[in-house]
């Protein structure tokens, strides 16, 4: 028990030497008590030491690395342990990629075993822009050959960036994004095109006016967009049938996405292509199909600008989701792989991009979780 900064010694018949220091006396039983009594009294050299490697090694500041230290002092781990770890780091990386693990698996190479402690580790952030997102100190620590990064990325794992998700991250980065809430009138004018293409003129496109009337989703089954191109089918639904049209109705989807993805066009060759097979002859929207796309294309894009080596989803226990807490999923960065996770239903889409007049550039960013 922890009272005013010290720790509450329970009452034992005998007294209990730590690291041949008489610190008082506790119940022979109470590992806990006498772990954390250990780290308060450790030798200054296991401090200098893990300090020393959370600096040098890990390259986190100087306040940083004092901060982690106490955060790991305080609680029920082995700080002796923790230190020889750091000497001489074993965990791989690449020995944990390609499916879905906890960290709790490297609690007893570490030293670090207190479940706190971890979820502490977790969440710590030591920037707020852009804030450092769940898991990134914590693998920087970790694994072999990682550090804070030098270059770019969320951390380095042997000179290579990895990029870090937590929980309803989106994929989005600090440039070359646009709007989102000009999508709504992106959509209208590919409305607008769409049926000039099928052979109506001054087509009035249809809608509420509502904030929300051109998000699109499987709640509202393509939102407004849908409800145009149907209306187009409708009126001509021969010539809005030919494949060569839908192809058209869906590469002005791309046209419009690239309202928010700006240099989508010189960033990914043949954007214009992938929505194909999403518009139905109908003029419905596939949003199963249109989600896997606009997934896939987010991902080019933002793996184009942010040019990272790995990706890692990383879960932390949010959306009352506690059991999934530590988990993460280390993956190569490149586009087929991440489908595949996806495809696989390890990554799932956490939120669909808004289009409302808070929205901002944020808005037309998709987010995702494993």
């Amino acid at each position: 028990m922890r009272i005013g900064g010290f720790y509450k010694l329970y009452e034992a018949d005998e007294p209990v030497d730590i690291n041949k220091k008489l610190v008082g006396t506790v119940k022979d039983s109470d590992t806990v008590t006498k772990k954390k009594i250990a780290n308060l009294v450790s030798d200054d050299s296991v401090k200098d030491s893990i300090l020393t490697s959370l600096e040098k090694t890990c390259n986190f500041s100087k306040a940083a690395a004092t901060y982690l230290y106490k955060l790991i002092m305080d609680g029920d781990n082995d700080l002796t342990k923790f230190s020889e770890y750091l000497k001489d780091r074993t965990i791989d990386a690449s020995q944990h990629m390609g499916e879905i693990k906890n960290f709790k698996i490297f609690n007893e190479t570490t030293g670090i075993n207190d479940p706190d402690t971890l979820k502490e580790l977790m969440d710590v952030s030591f920037k707020k822009s852009p804030s450092e997102g769940p898991g990134e100190n914590y693998m920087s620590i970790i694994f072999k050959d990682a550090n804070r990064p030098r270059k770019h990325g969320d951390l380095e794992i042997g000179g290579q960036a990895v990029e870090l998700k937590g929980v309803g991250a989106r994929l989005q980065g600090q440039k070359g994004y646009g709007d989102a809430k000009e999508m709504r009138t992106a959509l209208s004018k590919a409305c607008v095109k769409v049926a000039e293409k099928v052979g109506i003129k001054n087509y009035e496109v249809e809608d509420t006016g509502d904030v929300n009337y051109w998000n699109i989703g499987p709640n509202n089954k393509g939102g407004g967009l849908a409800i145009n191109f149907k209306k187009i089918a409708a009126a001509k639904p021969k010539e809005f049938g030919k494949t060569a049209m839908l192809n058209d109705a869906c590469a002005e989807i791309s046209n419009a996405w690239a309202t928010v993805f700006k240099d989508v066009a010189t960033k990914v060759p043949g954007y214009t292509a992938y929505f194909d097979g999403v518009v139905g002859k109908d003029g419905s929207i596939d949003t199963k199909k249109y989600d896997r796309a606009l997934l896939c294309l987010s991902y080019t894009y933002y793996l184009s600008i942010e040019n990272f080596n790995y990706f890692c989803a990383v879960h932390n226990g949010a959306s009352k989701q506690p059991a999934r807490a530590g988990n993460f999923l280390l993956i190569p960065s490149d586009v087929e792989t991440f489908m595949k996770y996806y495809d696989k239903g390890d990554i799932i889409v956490k939120t669909r991009p808004s289009f409302t007049n808070d929205a901002g550039s944020q808005g037309g960013a998709i987010a995702i979780s494993i």
